[in-house]
């Protein structure tokens, strides 16, 4: 940075400040499991130290325990995702009926207030009430779902990779930031 240009140090922040958002928004598909996969992977290694005190449980590799853990885990992920899935599922098959039902509201309510027949009750209803697709929103919902399932997959991954990495990857990491001149 150059301390008489506060415009050029300025403008240099910025893009830099650009640069890494937009590297953060392009990276999210693996930044994100990889951040969720390491806080697992400590709680997965605080839960292992934990029950390795246990009297029965004691008797077990720590290897053992972090694979139960994790398989715990996974399976809880899985039953969870099992029910969402199949609570939108019947929310699609139903959506037609929930239309239905939304449209007989409004048109009490409108009825109620005598504004069914008027030109701008019409246009409002054109423009909000008849433009509600509740199947659409259902299976759009369903699709993030399976691109939740595939990011808890990635996390999964790289989970097991941190668990089975975890002291030779601290080893790795001390001798490659050890020895900087050599880079």
């Amino acid at each position: 940075m150059v301390k008489d240009a506060p415009f050029l140090n300025f403008v240099l922040a910025v893009v830099l400040v650009l640069a890494l958002g937009w590297l953060l928004v392009i990276g999210k598909f693996i930044l994100l499991p990889l951040a969720s996969a390491t806080i697992l992977a400590l709680m997965i290694h605080a839960a292992t130290e934990a029950l390795s005190r246990l009297p029965l449980l004691c008797r077990l590799p720590a290897f053992a325990l972090r694979l139960g853990l994790l398989t715990a885990f996974a399976l809880v992920v899985l039953l969870l995702y099992a029910v969402v899935a199949s609570t939108v599922d019947d929310i699609v098959l139903r959506t037609p009926a929930y239309e239905e039902n939304l449209r007989d509201i409004v048109s009490r309510i409108a009825a109620y207030f005598h504004i069914e027949s008027g030109e701008a009750w019409q246009a409002i209803r054109e423009a909000t009430i008849d433009e509600i697709d509740l199947r659409q929103l259902a299976l759009s919902v369903l699709g993030a779902l399976t691109s939740t399932g595939v990011a808890v997959l990635i996390t999964m991954v790289f989970t097991i990779f941190l668990l089975s990495e975890r002291k030779s990857l601290a080893e790795k990491l001390e001798v490659a930031m050890r020895d900087r001149s050599n880079a």
